[in-house]
């Protein structure tokens, strides 16, 4: 046999065990069973607090409080006529104190991944512990993937 018919069958050896090689390390298919996402939206709100600043003067007690509430959908579908609501209260450490705010409203449409943002602000006339209460889909009119996500609370001592 010549040195050239060795060189032949060394290299073809070589392709043939580099193709095995490769053939066992590539990507095989995953057959494990697969869980799939049922298509509902996942409706959520999120509420926080921006900052508080005092506005107090010549002794009367005056607090700006800047909050942000969203709204969002995070499921895989749109949803519609979703029911949202928002307000605040504030418990005065003197006693008393005050709710309201925002109320409800009908947001048309949200699609998937989209966010409504509100900038809010609210002037308290008192010392106490401020909060602001959001809710979307509070008569749970709309299926969703995930119904536990949808009322928010923060709260703040001013």
């Amino acid at each position: 046999m010549s040195f050239m018919s060795k060189l032949v069958i060394g290299i073809i050896v070589i392709v043939v065990v580099v193709g095995i090689f490769a053939l066992f390390m590539s990507d095989q298919p995953n057959l494990a069973p697969r869980t799939i996402k049922p298509a509902l939206p996942d409706l959520t709100t999120s509420t926080s607090i921006i900052n508080v600043l005092n506005n107090s003067f010549n002794g009367s007690v005056q607090y700006l409080v800047n909050y942000t509430v969203n709204y969002a959908n995070i499921g895989n579908v749109s949803a519609s006529n979703i029911t949202a609501r928002n307000g605040h209260s504030i418990v005065c450490a003197g006693g008393g104190g005050t709710g309201g705010g925002g109320g409800g409203f009908t947001i048309p449409v949200l699609n998937p991944n989209q966010v409504l943002a509100f900038q809010l602000s609210i002037t308290a006339f008192c010392n106490g512990l401020w909060t602001s209460h959001t809710n979307i889909d509070l008569p749970n009119n709309i299926a969703e993937s995930n119904e536990n996500n949808n009322n928010a609370t923060v709260s703040v001592t001013i």
